[in-house]
């Protein structure tokens, strides 16, 4: 069975629909997958930020998107923690240097908050929108 549009729209993001793709059968019941996908053209946007001791979000403006993915610098000496605005060090989501890049499915970029164990690291990020 090909991809089916159902045309459901997400009232944050005007630019993703909800598809479904059967996977086959169990005791003669379709098993069907859903899931969010972003029409063609729509933007991709990156940036890098400085990561010091007390969290902050990855940018303050507002920014919706489907997912971010976020990568630590390199050279960073020290590991960064992934969170929302109350992460810490030792509570949040590790990121160390040169650990895979990690996905984040969420609807903003701004409400993904970052701290560091000294100062000086950096983090990259992308977003889907």
């Amino acid at each position: 069975m090909p991809d089916v549009d159902l045309g459901y729209q997400d009232p944050t993001l005007a630019t993703t629909r909800l598809r479904a793709k059967q996977l086959g059968t169990v005791g003669g019941v379709p098993v069907v997958a859903e899931y969010l996908v972003p029409h063609p053209g729509d933007a991709l946007a990156a940036g890098s930020v400085a990561v010091g001791v007390s969290a902050a979000p990855l940018i303050l403006a507002a920014t919706p998107c489907l997912a971010v993915l976020l990568v630590a610098d390199l050279r960073n000496a020290v590991a960064v923690w992934i969170g929302d605005a109350a992460v810490a060090v030792e509570s949040g989501f590790p990121l160390v240097p040169g650990s895979a890049p990690q996905p984040i499915l969420i609807d903003d970029v701004s409400k993904v908050y970052a701290v560091a164990e000294a100062t000086g690291a950096k983090l990259h990020w992308l977003r889907t929108a």
